[in-house]
C-alpha cells in the first residue's frame, strides 16, 4: 500500500510547475485527509473507504470461504481458480 507523502508525490507530477505554492498547498491538504482517513485501517472502514479489516488470525479462513474451496489447500476444486464468464 502506498502511503501518504508517495500518494501525493504522484499526484504534483500531473502539475506543469509542482513546486508553485497552490501545488504545494494542494499537496499538503492531500496528505491530512489521507492521513485522517486511510492511515489507520479501521478509520478508513467505518468512513466506508475500505470495505473491511481482517485480522491476520482470520486471513486463512475467510479466503477459504471466499474462495469457495473445501477445508484443504487445494485450488483444484475453487470456483475462483477458473475463469467467470461476464
Amino acid at each position: 500500500m502506498i502511503g501518504a507523502e508517495g500518494a501525493a508525490q504522484l499526484l504534483v507530477k500531473r502539475f506543469p510547475d509542482p513546486t508553485a505554492p497552490e501545488v504545494q498547498k494542494i499537496r499538503a491538504d492531500f496528505i491530512e485527509g489521507y492521513n485522517l482517513n486511510m492511515a489507520t485501517p479501521w478509520i478508513a472502514a467505518e468512513r466506508g473507504f475500505i470495505d473491511a479489516v481482517i485480522q491476520p488470525h482470520e486471513t486463512r479462513l475467510l479466503l477459504r470461504k471466499s474462495c469457495g474451496c473445501c477445508a484443504t489447500s487445494r485450488l483444484r476444486g475453487c470456483s475462483a481458480a477458473r475463469p467467470h464468464p461476464i
